[in-house]
């Protein structure tokens, strides 16, 4: 690829991602998840780009997706509030792996029930 064309593909991928960023501001999340999915998979180590999704996906409750994302975020450029809200995504995650365990619980003691009754 040519210096111009390396260029332009930044360029594109930066207002993509601006424009991701602007969307979580209002609110438009799944505006914002659809531009940044197309700057990461331009830029796949494109930090900013990787946390504004991140947030996206928290905001969406797409935790799991969110917390990967914001893992390659730190990875890729450390900052205090990317780690913030990788914390509060594994936070979330794990406090929907723990009602999905809960739930299965009472599902499961149900069927015992029917089954002993």
């Amino acid at each position: 690829m040519n210096a111009l064309v390396t260029t332009i593909l930044a360029r594109f991928t930066e207002a993509l991602c601006c424009r991701g960023a602007a969307h979580n501001a209002l609110g438009s999340f799944k505006l914002a998840k659809a531009d940044l999915d197309i700057a990461v998979k331009m830029r796949p180590k494109y930090g900013v780009a990787r946390r504004h999704r991140g947030i996206a996906e928290y905001m969406k409750g797409e935790y799991a997706e969110a917390v990967r994302d914001l893992r390659e975020a730190v990875a890729l450029e450390p900052d205090d509030s990317v780690r913030k809200w990788l914390k509060k995504s594994e936070e979330a995650l794990l406090r929907e792996d723990k009602e999905a365990l809960r739930r299965g619980e009472e599902l499961c003691r149900g069927e015992e029930e029917k089954e002993s009754g």
